[in-house]
């Protein structure tokens, strides 16, 4: 499996597809990031100057921020400056 390490104030994220964006059948539909006001990406790799995320962290991005990086034709990852990031994502409690 491929990863790619994060460096200075970088993080490598995985983008968590949305529900708009995957049919029934399990096709993504790569039109529908367009419409989206946010992405959410899980945190893969953090470099040394990222203090405040940590790997495995879901993180709340513009869809169009970062760089796209793709291994295969399926998953979607972002390397993404630290003042790209909008937060980290979390989950309460009875919401």
């Amino acid at each position: 499996m491929k990863s790619i390490n994060a460096i200075g104030d970088k993080v490598f994220a995985e983008v968590i597809p949305t529900p708009a964006e995957i049919t029934v059948g399990g096709i993504i539909l790569p039109g529908k990031l367009a419409e989206e006001p946010q992405n959410y990406c899980l945190v893969k790799s953090v470099g040394e100057d990222v203090k405040t995320i940590k790997v495995g962290d879901t993180i709340v991005i513009h869809p169009r921020g970062g760089m796209t990086v793709m291994f295969d034709t399926i998953t979607q990852y972002r390397i993404l400056k630290y003042d790209e990031i909008y937060g980290i994502l979390e989950l309460k409690d009875g919401i």
